[in-house]
């Protein structure tokens, strides 16, 4: 079982033709960049720590090439999200998650139903 399946799957008991069940949906144990457990699951994760992070807005599903509407996006150096994910201007990078999660929670054109993540980088 990798360490995703061991998040939201449970063995039920030891009996014969025993069950995985999902305790959680991903979905529902998701947390985003806005929530302090976030912060702590990425500095868990990472034995070390990158150099910097970006903040990336998921939004949609699917590769556009091939039918989906995803429309990922990036925090840009004003605050906000950028208007396209083809945009010219500038990510903002954070030197920590922490950094990050502050300019997260005052991001004001947000869209509804997306996730706030982190790209790290280990390069300068």
């Amino acid at each position: 079982m990798n360490t995703f399946e061991s998040e939201f799957v449970t063995q039920e008991p030891a009996t014969a033709g025993a069950v995985r069940t999902a305790s959680k949906t991903p979905c529902e144990a998701r947390t985003d960049l806005t929530d302090p457990a976030y912060i702590d699951r990425c500095n868990a994760m990472w034995k070390v720590k990158p150099k910097s992070v970006i903040v990336i807005e998921y939004f949609g599903d699917g590769d556009p090439h091939y039918g989906g509407a995803a429309d990922d996006r990036a925090l840009g150096v004003d605050g906000k999200i950028l208007l396209s994910s083809s945009s010219s201007a500038p990510a903002a990078t954070f030197a920590t998650v922490e950094d990050a999660h502050l300019a997260a929670v005052a991001i004001p054109n947000r869209r509804a139903n997306s996730i706030l993540g982190v790209i790290p980088s280990w390069t300068i």
